[in-house]
């Protein structure tokens, strides 16, 4: 419970952050809302009345096409109208109701959850320090633990579990893996050894370094 208090606590300020209430919802935004007991995060993209939902990768050239070949609903057309935004998936469902900006335009709500704008990191030297986070997609989830030292070095672990339930039995497994080497993060690509990721932040008022951490897709937490 303390980290999803944690989370909570690092969202929801988000809705502040800098922006122009005329562009408002164009961009990436990261969408947080409890269900279930369970903090929710997922990535948005908005472009030129196009977005896409659970968004990973380059979110700066999303191919919504490509999105949407995986799954239909995860892609739509949008448009807003002064207060009102209005949101047509591709499965037919319809969003429709109030947009509410923040006061500098950054973030909005709707639907009765913040979305906190996505930026580039502006600065290697702020990716430091230990973040965890994790994803869960049809059954399968995993945990991801990155340790930064701020030198180009890097540690990391990451856990996997599969589970799948039927009327007849429950079948669970489990797998972990860690590692290390150098990194680069140049612009919106971050090296970690011999593979290339996509890497952005979610801004907090803690410029010193990134606290909210997104690789490709995944949101990661800063722990210490």
């Amino acid at each position: 419970m303390r980290i999803k208090w944690l989370m909570l606590g690092l969202v929801l300020p988000l809705l502040f952050a800098c922006g122009a209430h005329g562009t408002v919802p164009e961009g990436a935004y990261l969408r947080s809302e409890f269900t279930g007991g369970y903090l929710s995060n997922v990535v948005y993209v908005f472009r030129e009345g196009r977005v896409a939902y659970a968004a990973s990768g380059d979110l700066d050239h999303v191919d919504f096409d490509a999105h949407a070949a995986v799954k239909t609903g995860n892609v739509g057309t949008y448009q807003r109208n002064g207060d009102q935004l209005r949101i047509v998936w591709g499965d037919g469902s319809v969003q429709d109701g109030p947009i509410r900006l923040d006061q500098s335009g950054g973030g909005f709500q709707f639907y009765g959850a913040p979305f906190a704008p996505i930026r580039r990191i502006d600065h290697p030297s702020r990716l430091k320090g230990r973040y965890y986070g994790g994803a869960s997609f049809g059954g399968v989830s995993n945990a991801f633990d990155l340790v930064f030292d701020g030198a180009g070095g890097y540690r990391h672990s990451q856990t996997a579990s599969i589970a799948s339930s039927s009327a007849a039995s429950t079948v669970s497994a489990a797998s972990s893996s860690d590692g290390g080497g150098r990194y680069q993060l140049s612009g919106t690509r971050l090296t970690l050894g011999d593979e290339t990721h996509w890497a952005y932040e979610v801004p907090t008022d803690h410029r010193a370094v990134v606290e909210m951490l997104i690789v490709d897709g995944v949101v990661m937490t800063r722990a210490d």
